[in-house]
């Protein structure tokens, strides 16, 4: 039995998006204060900036499910994205000046064209590939039954996902580029006889891999270059089991 679903490519614009960022002083242990207030200011500044950026949004989804045989299933999931920003620029203040130094050595803290005048770079990151939104998604699944003379049946199944490389940032820095990674969970399942219950051993992140979720550069960078990046769980393993009433 062959089962597939096919979504013909869509297009969508987004929605305003407002910049918002915190100002505070910084926790002791920071930077100088004279950076300090560079961070405070140009925080400020952002924090006033509300712009509206266009996108558009293309893609294919496709899905199939395919029974060789009764207690073999195989799943695959394609998705292709193409989403582009139609306009996005904003301003942002250089730092330069509020450091002792000369305009324009300390650039915006984002891989975009920027262009600097009256003390503010213009950045334009315009027809750049919209942030967190890979371009290829491949999902693949293989499930086998094994049924059991008490009634009951063992049901071992895999699913593999993979997604391309991505930005992680709408800065567009290069350390916020990630290259692509795939992810496998594995399960186990016994179901009891007439599915009264069941119980399932699980393993996600198989391989243990290491994939960054998240990044977070910060408002002057690259004067403090560390970027700080959260990362999606991994290896972990439990059981759970399930009553039917």
């Amino acid at each position: 039995m062959l089962a597939a679903r096919i979504t013909l490519p869509h297009f969508s614009v987004s929605s305003p998006i407002n910049l918002r960022k915190s100002v505070g002083e910084p926790a002791s242990g920071g930077p100088p204060r004279s950076a300090s207030r560079a961070l405070i200011l140009a925080s400020a500044n952002e924090a006033l900036i509300s712009l509206l950026s266009r996108s558009t949004i293309s893609g294919l989804e496709a899905e199939t499910q395919f029974r060789p045989i009764d207690t073999l299933l195989l799943g695959l999931q394609l998705n292709y994205v193409h989403s582009r920003y139609d306009s996005f620029v904003y301003t942002t203040p250089d730092l330069s000046p509020l450091l002792g130094l000369r305009a324009g050595t300390i650039p915006p803290a984002s891989g975009c064209a920027s262009s600097l005048a009256a003390g503010s770079y213009t950045v334009d990151c315009s027809r750049r590939q919209m942030y967190q939104s890979p371009e290829w998604t491949v999902a693949a699944n293989i499930q086998k039954t094994f049924d059991l003379s008490s009634g009951g049946s063992i049901v071992p199944e895999i699913r593999s996902r993979y997604e391309s490389a991505r930005w992680m940032s709408d800065s567009f820095l290069p350390v916020t580029l990630v290259g692509g990674d795939a992810r496998t969970d594995a399960t186990l399942t016994y179901n009891a006889p007439r599915s009264v219950w069941n119980v399932t051993l699980y393993v996600n992140n198989l391989a243990d891999r290491n994939a960054v979720a998240n990044v977070f550069p910060n408002d002057i960078y690259p004067i403090f270059s560390a970027v700080p990046a959260t990362l999606r769980p991994p290896r972990t393993f439990g059981v759970r089991g399930r009553v039917n009433f």
